[in-house]
């Protein structure tokens, strides 16, 4: 039988207090070789998979502390461990998951690991072209979520968001693509008690779109009025900014 941990993903989003048992600069009491560039230590009165207070990840602050409340923004799944880790952060700080991953991978590379993150961030391109009179884009429609959307995907560790588009794009569709510069968006929605934030870009198509992702169904090259029918709401704006671009440009180039 597998063995089961304590789950930890209802304590995203909630305010825990961490004692610092090994701050920015110490070394690690088993392992001399690593540095801790961040803090780290545990929070009382939660027990971890090891059976031991359970321990965190204190991202954003660099002053010294011994103690400190902030807001758990994530949870580090250790795939082949009993112990997963929070993350914990200042509130008001939005940490997404590759800036996560980046902030724990000094440790956490020893590990496979899975990042939980309070704070989504994807990024990808709305991709046009021109059809006769009019500018089409187009939407994929994901398997998971059974929803019309652009080709994006999330972040992962030491991405720009302009490489996170174009990787996605050529994941995703099999284009390879040259983004518009001067043009990026960002649209932003719930997901579940976190938060999801989209950044596009803007790219003329390069070929017809293969569907090589297994989330993506089928794909669609519509206009900005069908668009409205399928998109969810808080696309639309970001949308409409790029055909106003496009027609301000006078070019689909």
């Amino acid at each position: 039988m597998a063995e089961r941990r304590p789950s930890l993903q209802h304590l995203l989003g909630k305010t825990v207090t961490v004692q610092i048992d090994r701050p920015i600069g110490s070394i690690h009491p088993r392992h001399p070789e690593l540095t801790y560039p961040i803090h780290y230590g545990f929070v009382p009165g939660i027990i971890g998979g090891d059976g031991e207070p359970q321990d965190a990840y204190l991202i954003g602050v660099d002053a010294p502390v011994s103690e400190y409340i902030g807001k758990v923004i994530g949870i580090v799944r250790r795939l082949n461990d009993r112990e997963d880790k929070l993350v914990v952060a200042p509130d008001g700080i939005c940490f997404h998951q590759a800036q996560i991953e980046s902030a724990v991978h000094f440790q956490e590379r020893y590990f496979r690991t899975r990042i939980i993150p309070l704070y989504h961030r994807s990024c990808g391109a709305i991709i046009y072209r021109k059809d006769h009179n009019h500018i089409r884009y187009l939407l994929l429609f994901q398997r998971g979520s059974h929803t019309w959307s652009f080709p994006k995907g999330h972040m992962e560790r030491n991405e720009s968001e302009e490489e996170t588009a174009l990787r996605e794009v050529q994941e995703e569709v099999g284009m390879q693509i040259r983004l518009r510069q001067g043009f990026r968006g960002e649209a932003s929605y719930s997901v579940g008690i976190g938060e999801k934030t989209v950044v596009l870009f803007l790219a003329k198509a390069t070929n017809p779109p293969v569907l090589s992702s297994q989330e993506v169904l089928t794909s669609r090259w519509v206009t900005l009025q069908d668009a409205e029918k399928l998109l969810h709401v808080s696309y639309m704006a970001v949308l409409r900014n790029a055909e106003a671009f496009l027609m301000q440009k006078n070019d689909s180039k």
